[in-house]
């Protein structure tokens, strides 16, 4: 006999299968990430298809079987229309469920990162412009990191373990998971460069907090933000 559960639930990503199914990576707050399989959703006729689009927060039932979860029914609770009305934030949103899906195993409950995504996605919601809507996403995938266990060394340099100074020229090596001075940079293309007030912001972020920040260091730590993510999702 098949068991039923009931939970709430964000939509990460959808892949497709035969004719008219398709499979849904879905970050619950009862069971962590799962994948579920819904029978005939892409049918016109199918009443679970309105609902399921990614970045929404839905409350989703499934019956458990001995292959594969099956979804039942789908009732979404919160559809973020300011996020749908801005490209830009939509991007962002699919971005960060992109990444928590990347970043993530399965069936590992986790009342931090469920929180964290929901926070994400209400602030997103709310806010005013494309420049505080991607200060979002940066206070949302550095804690990511730290969550999960990736939370890079920013102290003192990985190589020699000195302090690192204002003055100094620093990198932020994605493969070693910190900083490393300019005294023991090499040429390892991961290695990107940055400064202390860079890497002093980004500690700000992993604590939830930023401060107004100008168009290079933004893209800068975007791009820091990148590798580290390209590394941890090759490993």
């Amino acid at each position: 006999m098949f068991s039923r559960f009931k939970t709430e639930g964000i939509l990460l990503n959808s892949f497709d299968s035969g004719e008219s199914d398709r499979f849904f990576i879905v970050y619950t707050a009862d069971f962590g990430k799962i994948r579920v399989f819904a029978k005939s959703i892409r049918k016109s006729s199918s009443k679970l298809r309105f609902g399921a689009n990614n970045f929404f927060l839905n409350s989703i039932e499934f019956i458990e079987g001995k292959k594969k979860r099956t979804l039942t029914d789908i009732q979404t609770i919160n559809n973020y229309k300011r996020i749908r009305q801005s490209l830009y934030s939509s991007a962002l949103a699919l971005k960060a469920c992109e990444d928590l899906d990347i970043l993530t195993k399965e069936e590992e409950k986790d009342d931090g990162l469920w929180s964290l995504i929901k926070d994400f996605l209400s602030k997103l919601d709310e806010s005013k412009n494309d420049k505080e809507a991607f200060s979002l996403y940066l206070k949302f995938i550095w804690p990511l990191f730290s969550l999960l266990g990736y939370e890079p060394d920013l102290n003192s340099c990985l190589s020699c373990n000195g302090e690192i100074s204002l003055a100094e020229k620093i990198y932020f090596s994605a493969g070693e998971g910190g900083v490393v001075g300019s005294c023991c940079v090499d040429s390892d293309n991961q290695k990107r460069a940055t400064d202390k007030r860079e890497i002093d912001l980004i500690k700000k972020m992993i604590k939830g907090g930023l401060e107004e920040i100008d168009s290079g260091t933004k893209e800068n730590i975007k791009s820091i933000s990148e590798d580290y993510i390209k590394h941890l999702s090759s490993r």
